[in-house]
């Protein structure tokens, strides 16, 4: 929830001032270079791995709309499904608002 807010903030700065930079507090330089590095793997897990994981959730969730009685192997791979995606959620959290802008565009 926070970082939502964060996002509308940046996004304010960004419209109404033309901030270019966000800085954040306590990364080294080392750390600067792991953050930007993780949010390299990130943007490329959302641009392959992510577009391809939602479009099979739904693939999935069709077949199992269409399945009686509900398949139990279709529901363990929505499951799994949903996990990868959940983890990928969790990474973005992690990397805050300003990784989740950096790594959207």
């Amino acid at each position: 929830m926070f970082s939502e807010l964060q996002l509308g903030d940046f996004d304010f700065l960004w419209r109404v001032y033309g901030f270019k930079r966000i800085y954040c507090e306590g990364l080294t330089q080392q750390g600067v270079l792991d953050y930007r590095e993780k949010i390299a793997v990130l943007k490329e897990m959302e641009a392959n791995q992510i577009t391809r994981l939602r479009k099979q959730l739904g693939e999935v969730r069709q077949l199992f709309a269409e399945t009686q009685p509900p398949d139990p192997d279709v529901q363990r791979l929505e499951q799994n499904i949903l996990g990868l995606l959940q983890g990928y959620r969790l990474q973005l959290v992690e990397m805050g608002a300003a990784g989740r802008l950096l790594a959207s565009g």
